[in-house]
Parts: C-alpha cells; structure tokens; sequence
C-alpha cells in the first residue's frame, strides 16, 4: 500500500509519465473483451493516454488452450 501511495504522490506531481504502452494481444480484441474495456476506462479515470503498440506478436495464449498434452 505504501508503494501505491507514493506512485499515486509521483503521479500527480507529474514526476511519472501519463502516456504508457498498452498491448491488448489477441485475447483482449475477443474472448477477453472486458478486461479489454475495464483497462480502457479505468486509465481514463487516472488520466493515463494509452499508446496502442501498432506492431506486435501473438504471445500464443489462446494458442496454448489448445493443447493436448500425452500421457495426461
């Protein structure tokens, strides 16, 4: 909770930067659209500017789900 505080203290005083990258990845833009939604306006809330990476790589989250592993 300390930790909190003071970046909450930094923040506001502008010593932190309000613009941060945001991934979203694969899942966010569908089977995880709420969490997607949820980080967009929770960052609005705190006054963050989200910078949307443009180029980026399938982490293979979803990818994993599938699956099978032998001998299970």
């Amino acid at each position: 909770m300390q930790f909190y505080a003071l970046w909450i203290t930094r923040f506001k005083m502008g010593v932190i930067g309000k613009r941060v990258a945001y991934y979203p990845g694969c899942s966010l833009e569908g089977a995880s659209r709420a969490y997607d939604v949820s980080t967009r306006i929770v960052a609005k809330e705190l006054g963050l500017e989200l910078d949307y990476l443009e180029d980026y790589n399938c982490c293979g989250a979803m990818e994993s789900k599938n699956v099978t592993f032998m001998g299970t």
